[in-house]
C-alpha cells in the first residue's frame, strides 16, 4: 500500500467516526426532543381536560338551577379548585 493510499483511507475511516458520533448526538437530541413535547403535551391536555369539565359543570349550573343565587353557588362550587389544586388534590387521592 502506498503512503498516498493509507492517508485517504485513514482519512476516510476518520471522517467515518467523526460522522457516526454526530449521529449519535443528533439521534439522542431528537429523542429529547420527542420526550420533551409528549410530556409537554401530555400536560396541556389534562389541563384542557379539566377546563372542560368545568366549564361542563358551570352549564349544568345554570341549565338545574332556577334561581340566580343558587346558579352562581353552583358556579363558585365549579371555580373553587383550579386545575394545580385539583392535580394535588388526585395524586394525594392515588397514594
Amino acid at each position: 500500500m502506498r503512503i498516498d493510499q493509507f492517508r485517504y483511507a485513514h482519512r476516510s475511516f476518520a471522517t467515518t467516526v467523526e460522522q457516526k458520533k454526530e449521529q449519535k448526538v443528533q439521534i439522542t437530541m431528537l429523542r429529547v426532543l420527542v420526550i420533551s413535547l409528549c410530556l409537554a403535551v401530555q400536560g396541556c391536555t389534562y389541563q384542557s381536560w379539566y377546563a372542560g369539565f368545568q366549564e361542563q359543570q358551570r352549564q349544568q349550573c345554570y341549565k338545574n338551577t332556577m334561581i340566580s343565587s343558587e346558579t352562581q353557588q353552583c358556579i363558585d362550587r365549579v371555580n373553587n379548585t383550579t386545575y394545580d389544586q385539583y392535580k394535588v388534590q388526585r395524586e394525594q387521592a392515588v397514594k
